[in-house]
């Protein structure tokens, strides 16, 4: 346990790590100081509690500096962890992408004792820890799998994934697929499952895609379900499934009913951050997708 680690945009400082339970409570008792006991801190079905009220008293009696020498090798283990910290930062960023996966290409270059330091290290950012035999599990299954496959291990705050030389942790989503919203001109539409928000508007802002206004008649509204459909993009030959669109736009297939589709009545105009379709390409409008966060991480 260090005595101070980053912790979100803050410090975590722990400065009474050195000083024994007998010294805190001499030192309150001296000034006239009272305190809540935490009830739970006496129950020693909880091994923290067996190892502090019970074993650690005898233990001392044997051997005297215990205490000591304790300190000691958990100030050294801070000193060797904050130098690994240090070592490793630079080969983070050779590994670890803009978009938060891990290029399996950048961490072939690596021994194999790094590769798992540096993977540890990735998933502990996320917030996910992997015991042993998990770790070893994602390299075979998932980082070392055929290069046609798509493998995947299940978590309990999602899954970690693969997908065009590169491994995700992907939260667990909604189905947002029979999800409908209407979509107004110059107006945002708030998308589902925080993903942000959509908008239709005469304005130009240049990071978004540019399509002609709806007629009177056409109805515009966002769903998410690609299923079975078609889309025919502004510049190329004929309809093709959007499924195989997605393929050739780089979409992973976890976020292919996360893409939000556009539609002027029932015909798919816009698919957001992608293409406008044939028919509905123009420069009067611009459709933009304002995310909240990125849809990969």
């Amino acid at each position: 346990m260090p005595v101070v680690r980053k912790f979100g945009h803050a410090w975590l400082c722990r400065p009474l790590l050195n000083v024994t339970r007998y010294q805190i409570e001499s030192y309150a008792e001296q000034q006239g100081l009272t305190w809540l006991e935490d009830e739970s801190n006496l129950d020693c079905r909880f091994d923290r509690n067996f190892i502090r009220q019970q074993w650690m008293p005898m233990a001392s009696k044997r051997w005297p500096g215990l205490v000591k020498a304790i300190n000691r090798t958990a100030a050294l283990c801070a000193e060797q962890e904050a130098l690994m910290e240090e070592l490793l930062v630079a080969h983070d960023e050779k590994v670890v992408q803009p978009d938060s996966s891990i290029s399996i290409a950048a961490l072939g270059d690596y021994s194999a004792n790094m590769q798992n330091a540096l993977v540890r290290r990735w998933l502990k950012r996320a917030g996910v820890t992997l015991a042993q035999a998990q770790l070893q599990q994602l390299f075979s299954s998932v980082i070392d799998a055929a290069q046609d496959a798509n493998p995947s291990i299940k978590l309990k705050m999602g899954e970690i994934r693969r997908y065009q030389g590169r491994v995700y942790i992907i939260p667990a989503y909604k189905d947002v697929t029979e999800w409908r919203g209407a979509l107004s001109l110059n107006t945002h539409l708030v998308l589902p499952d925080g993903m942000g928000e959509i908008s239709l508007s005469n304005a130009e802002t240049g990071r978004g895609l540019n399509l002609r206004p709806p007629a009177e008649n056409e109805h515009v509204c966002v769903t998410f379900d690609p299923e079975g459909r078609f889309a025919h993009p502004v510049g190329r030959q004929g309809k093709r499934k959007l499924k195989k669109l997605f393929q050739e736009y780089g979409v992973p297939s976890w976020l292919r009913r996360r893409t939000p589709l556009i539609f002027y009545g029932e015909e798919i105009a816009a698919v957001a951050d992608l293409f406008v379709c044939d028919g509905f390409g123009g420069q009067e409008c611009e459709l933009v997708w304002h995310k909240h966060h990125s849809p990969s991480a």
